[in-house]
């Protein structure tokens, strides 16, 4: 209840700053409109330009007021004693003057310049007492973070660093940054999607060229250590390198004989009816060149025997090889058997490839081959590829977040 009630004040003061904030905002942004709007706000609504217009230091243009006031004396004498004038058709002229030029004259001001060669502007007198409002609470804010967190007071006063764009005196067209998210803090408006789509856009810009500049420098330093000697260095020192053991197990071992055990029990019986068609392909096309086989072919009552001895033949094989197989795996001597051939193959390849031309060879054929990689595959990802793992990540968080 207590963590409640202090939450519920917390908001209302974050409200009431926000509306602050939103107050001196809109101040600023009428106060930069009003010179290139002046005339607007001159014909519609004059007495305002008669207030602001000192806090802009703008004043009646001497010589514009002169010509006008001069106008005004012309119409008065024309009203007192009938001239030749008047006969003339002034007072039309006079008509169109007032409607037309008049308000064009009238907007023309004079705006006067400060010792500091800039124009004379006293809004500062205006936002100054928001700054001071703006400035205690925001070392309060610094105190309170510095306390809570355990923080030093750069550090605290960072942790709300958009908060600094309300006391610059200069650029504050950049106060609608705290402003946006005060309001988005007081819950007073909601800038959820915003912050996605915003994420999402500056996410999506930048990802295709960082994963392409990663997945290329990657490449590029393991050509330059291929370039090196660097990997036939490490081949040649891991043959008398000593190894170090952290578990007494053999995982090499072990690896190779779950993969054997899994190729020979679960691969080859699913495979079988595919070696079987292979074998008697072979065996076909070997027969077929031969003459006395084509001969026996055609012999009465035998042309159909050949085929079934080949495919008793090639059925016998297959099994006969895949028992002898299991065999070998079931027994101890042929398990052991099976490992030093591994073994012993994996010691020839080594020591094979330590071979200065063959080590050239495959340094030649892996930088080129990553260098066709790099060509071929490390291209950049579309929008829509981006749209997808954004959203592949938005709803990991979401899943993330519920449990």
């Amino acid at each position: 209840m207590r963590s409640s009630g202090f939450r519920r004040k917390n908001l209302w003061f974050e409200r009431l700053m926000a509306i602050a904030a939103l107050t001196n905002l809109g101040f600023v942004a009428f106060d930069l409109s009003y010179v290139p709007w002046r005339d607007f706000w001159f014909r519609n609504l004059p007495q305002l330009t008669q207030v602001y217009d000192r806090v802009k230091g703008i004043e009646p243009h001497r010589e514009t007021e002169a010509y006008l006031e001069s106008v005004n004396a012309l119409e008065q004498e024309l009203q007192q004693s009938p001239t030749s004038l008047s006969q003339r058709g002034i007072d039309s002229e006079l008509q169109f003057f007032n409607r037309e030029i008049r308000p064009l004259m009238a907007v023309n001001y004079y705006r006067r310049i400060g010792e500091n060669g800039e124009f004379v502007d006293w809004f500062w007198l205006i936002d100054a007492p928001f700054v001071l409002l703006f400035g205690t609470e925001f070392l309060a804010r610094t105190f309170y973070l510095s306390r809570r967190r355990k923080l030093g007071w750069l550090d605290a006063a960072l942790w709300r660093w958009y908060d600094l764009f309300l006391l610059l005196p200069f650029f504050r067209w950049l106060r609608i940054i705290p402003v946006l998210v005060r309001l988005d803090q007081a819950e007073i408006i909601s800038l959820a999607r915003v912050r996605t789509q915003l994420s999402r856009g500056i996410v999506a810009n930048i990802s295709e060229d960082m994963a392409e500049v990663v997945v290329v420098q990657i490449i590029d330093r393991v050509q330059d250590a291929i370039d090196r000697g660097e990997v036939s260095r490490w081949l040649l020192q891991s043959v008398n390198r000593p190894y170090i053991d952290l578990n007494q197990r053999d995982e090499i071992q072990e690896i190779t004989t779950h993969l054997i055990e899994t190729t020979v029990y679960k691969v080859l019986p699913k495979i079988k009816p595919d070696l079987e068609a292979l074998l008697r392909h072979n065996v076909d096309a070997v027969l077929s060149q031969s003459p006395a086989y084509q001969g026996l072919k055609s012999v009465p009552m035998v042309g159909d025997l050949p085929r079934q001895i080949n495919e008793r033949l090639i059925s016998e094989l297959t099994e006969g090889m895949y028992g002898a197989i299991v065999t070998a795996l079931q027994d101890k001597v042929g398990a052991d058997l099976v490992t030093q051939l591994v073994k012993n193959f994996g010691q020839s390849l080594s020591s094979e490839l330590q071979q200065q031309r063959s080590l050239k060879k495959m340094q030649t054929l892996a930088i080129e081959f990553l260098e066709e990689v790099k060509i071929n595959y490390v291209r950049r990802l579309g929008d829509d590829e981006v749209e997808r793992i954004l959203e592949e990540t938005q709803q990991i968080r979401k899943i993330a977040k519920r449990s």
